[in-house]
Order: C-alpha cells, then structure tokens, then sequence
C-alpha cells in the first residue's frame, strides 16, 4: 500500500529484479497492467533499473520468449482463458506475478488472469488505495477477493513518510474565486 508517486513500480522492479538473481535465476516474472500507457511505463522503467531481458504482451507486442513480461491484463486474460491457445503454455511457465492497480482486482480479466497459472512462487500485488473500505476490508466483497489472493497487505507506506522523505511534495491547495 503505497500512495501514488511514492515509487510502486519502482518496488515491484527492485523485487523482481532480487527474485531473478538470488531467488530464482530461472524464473520467468510477469507483471500485470491494467492499460497500455502503464504496460509501457513499466517495461522503459526495467531497462533503466537493468532488467534487460523484457518483453511485452499486448497493444501490438507479443515477445513473450523473454524472463520478464510487462503484460496488458485483458491480453494475458485472452490467453488463460483458453487453454487452446498458443501461448498457453508460455504463460504456464511464469513463477513470479506481480499486479499493478491491484485495486482493479474486481473485473473478471483482473481477478481471474493470474490465478489459473500453477507454479507461482511470488505473488504481490501493489495499489495507491487497494481497499473500498480502509477500516474494514472484510465487509466489501471486492477487498475480500483481494485479501483471499494476496493474504495481507505487506507494507503500507504513508503519505506524509514519503513527503517528510522527501520522495514527494506537500500538496497546496490554492481556491481560486470567481468574478
């Protein structure tokens, strides 16, 4: 549980990253999109914290072959669903997931995409808000499917920690009026 700005994709790089050379060295890491704008980010962010064996899955890629795939959520949906596909195997192979927005959890594509692949190792998950009901995730069905594929919540870093950090600024709220 991290706020936004305060470095998601950047943890999910550095365990991945740690996972391939001192846990796993012949893992295969998948990290889960929502959108292409965000698949993009996250593959330019691999290359530059020097994950360099990256592919993509989605908006026109399909470099699959790779350790590490940064994945769109409906494109690796579309090949779990279908056991036929000719990518099935492929993704079979993963060891490591990790979901971005985990929050997103609730639509089918989100929630059902990661889960039928059988050899996980790793499973994390990382969202700026990832529960409806901060207080009581247990009363949202939403936040129980999140709880029931995640377990717990590992760390929750604060707003004001990463502003007293210096990592992200101080909002300033300035009305404007009208007339």
């Amino acid at each position: 549980h991290i706020p936004t700005r305060g470095g998601k994709t950047e943890v999910m790089i550095a365990i991945a990253k740690y996972y391939l050379e001192n846990i796993n060295p012949e893992g295969k890491v998948i990290f889960v999109e929502p959108d292409s704008h965000l698949m993009s980010q996250t593959y330019k962010r691999c290359h530059k914290r020097g994950l360099e064996d990256v592919g993509r899955l989605g908006d026109g890629h399909r470099d699959l072959d790779r350790s590490v795939v940064v994945c769109i959520v409906d494109s690796l949906y579309n090949i779990v669903k279908d056991p036929d596909h000719e990518d099935f195997d492929t993704i079979q192979d993963v060891t490591a997931v990790f979901i971005d927005e985990v929050h997103h959890l609730g639509s089918p594509s989100m929630a059902q995409a990661p889960i039928v692949i059988p050899d996980i190792e790793l499973f994390i998950g990382v969202s700026g808000s990832p529960f409806n009901d901060q207080a009581n995730p247990h009363s949202n069905p939403r936040d129980v499917a999140i709880i029931g594929l995640l377990h717990r919540v590992i760390a929750k870093v604060s707003a004001r920690y990463l502003m007293n950090e210096g990592y992200i600024a101080e909002p300033h709220v300035f009305i404007l009026g009208y007339g």
